[in-house]
Protein backbone atom coordinates (compact mmCIF):
# COMPACT_ATOMS: atom_id res chain seq x y z
CA UNK A 1 0.00 0.00 0.00
CA UNK A 2 1.43 3.23 -0.81
CA UNK A 3 1.17 6.66 1.19
CA UNK A 4 -0.14 9.48 -0.07
CA UNK A 5 1.93 12.72 0.62
CA UNK A 6 -0.06 14.09 3.08
CA UNK A 7 -0.27 10.67 4.96
CA UNK A 8 3.61 10.73 4.95
CA UNK A 9 3.48 14.43 6.31
CA UNK A 10 1.20 13.49 9.08
CA UNK A 11 3.28 10.86 9.79
CA UNK A 12 6.56 12.74 10.04
CA UNK A 13 4.52 15.24 12.17
CA UNK A 14 3.41 12.62 14.67
CA UNK A 15 6.74 11.43 15.22
CA UNK A 16 9.10 13.09 17.80
CA UNK A 17 13.03 12.89 17.80
CA UNK A 18 14.18 12.19 21.46
CA UNK A 19 14.82 16.54 21.97
CA UNK A 20 11.27 17.12 21.18
CA UNK A 21 9.65 14.60 23.32
CA UNK A 22 11.95 15.75 25.96
CA UNK A 23 10.39 19.91 25.69
CA UNK A 24 7.05 18.17 25.23
CA UNK A 25 7.23 16.27 28.62
CA UNK A 26 9.07 19.58 30.13
CA UNK A 27 12.90 18.03 30.65
CA UNK A 28 16.17 17.78 29.45
CA UNK A 29 17.24 15.58 26.84
CA UNK A 30 19.87 14.11 29.03
CA UNK A 31 16.68 13.13 31.56
CA UNK A 32 14.45 11.85 28.88
CA UNK A 33 17.63 9.50 27.99
CA UNK A 34 18.07 8.12 31.24
CA UNK A 35 14.11 8.05 31.98
CA UNK A 36 14.56 5.54 28.53
CA UNK A 37 17.41 3.47 29.58
CA UNK A 38 15.56 2.60 32.94
CA UNK A 39 11.98 1.99 30.55
CA UNK A 40 9.98 4.28 32.62
CA UNK A 41 9.88 6.62 29.75
CA UNK A 42 6.55 7.12 27.11
CA UNK A 43 7.82 4.27 24.48
CA UNK A 44 10.57 4.70 21.38
CA UNK A 45 10.62 3.32 18.61
CA UNK A 46 14.19 2.89 17.16
CA UNK A 47 14.55 3.86 14.04
CA UNK A 48 18.17 2.47 13.58
CA UNK A 49 21.22 0.93 16.23
CA UNK A 50 21.37 4.67 17.82
CA UNK A 51 18.39 6.86 16.47
CA UNK A 52 15.02 6.77 18.27
CA UNK A 53 11.69 8.47 17.61
CA UNK A 54 8.53 9.13 19.87
CA UNK A 55 5.11 9.13 18.43
CA UNK A 56 3.11 12.37 19.87
CA UNK A 57 0.33 10.35 21.16
CA UNK A 58 2.54 7.93 22.48
CA UNK A 59 4.16 10.90 24.43
CA UNK A 60 0.64 12.60 25.48
CA UNK A 61 -0.71 9.73 27.05
CA UNK A 62 2.20 8.86 29.26
CA UNK A 63 2.34 12.26 30.26
CA UNK A 64 -1.57 11.98 31.56
CA UNK A 65 -1.09 8.68 32.91
CA UNK A 66 1.73 10.59 35.30
CA UNK A 67 -0.67 12.71 36.84
CA UNK A 68 -1.06 12.68 40.60
CA UNK A 69 -4.60 13.03 42.25
CA UNK A 70 -4.72 16.72 43.83
CA UNK A 71 -6.48 16.44 47.06
CA UNK A 72 -9.75 19.18 46.83
CA UNK A 73 -8.93 20.68 50.19
CA UNK A 74 -5.29 21.26 51.80
CA UNK A 75 -6.76 21.89 55.35
CA UNK A 76 -4.64 20.53 57.75
CA UNK A 77 -6.89 18.24 60.02
CA UNK A 78 -5.63 17.78 63.95
CA UNK A 79 -7.55 14.79 65.29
Amino acid sequence: MLMTQNQSLRLEDDLLTPAAAASLVGVSVSTFKRMRLRGDGPQALQVTSRTFRYRRAEVEAWLERQAVPVAVNHVNCHD
